[in-house]
């Protein structure tokens, strides 16, 4: 590095002028070490990591962050099933849907079943409607949200499910069958 008060040559690295004395900056001192082969390899690997996002990837804050997104994406995941109502699985009853019907199974071996839904979003009330596989009514029961939903087990009732909002409704048909009738 070559001073500015003298002209003398000094090491890349000295803080003072082994001639006259002056005080190097740190400025002059960085652009020395810019000139030198190792300041143009590190303005060039210091290019390499903007152009391959490293300088932002390799950051500890951005690591950071993106752990955080992950946990919080992991948790609204596990708890979020998706904006239609379903009927879940029990240690009571075995589940089937039938997508052309758009019905539920339920095959049970009990009398009664507690019914297992999944209710999107905050929904104000259930009722329940029960009718003859041709349609004509049997009964309707309204629960709070929160209630045990019991049905009994007849092959021959069509229940209709209705999960009540403020604005809308979301409803599913299931039948409870005989475990054994099962295929």
């Amino acid at each position: 590095m070559k001073c500015k008060k003298c002209g003398h040559e000094n090491l890349i690295k000295a803080q003072y002028c082994s001639s006259c004395g002056y005080k190097f900056s740190d400025e002059e001192r960085q652009a020395a070490y810019d000139k030198t082969f190792w300041g143009k390899l590190d303005k060039i690997q210091e290019a390499k990591e903007w152009i391959t996002l490293d300088k932002i990837t390799g950051s500890k804050y951005f690591k950071i962050a993106l752990l955080i997104l992950i946990i919080l994406w992991g948790i609204m995941s596990k708890s979020n099933m998706g904006t239609e109502m379903m009927l879940l699985e029990s240690d009571e009853y075995t589940v089937r849907y039938n997508s052309n019907l758009d019905e539920y199974y339920v095959f049970t071996d009990k009398n009664e079943v507690d019914l297992n839904l999944y209710l999107p979003g905050k929904p104000t009330g259930i009722t329940v409607t029960s009718t003859t596989l041709d349609g004509s009514p049997i009964n309707q029961e309204e629960y709070a949200i929160g209630d045990k939903v019991t049905l009994v087990r007849s092959d021959s009732v069509l229940y209709h499910v209705v999960g009540e909002y403020e604005k809308a409704e979301k409803n599913i048909d299931l039948i409870v069958y005989d475990i054994a009738s099962m295929p």
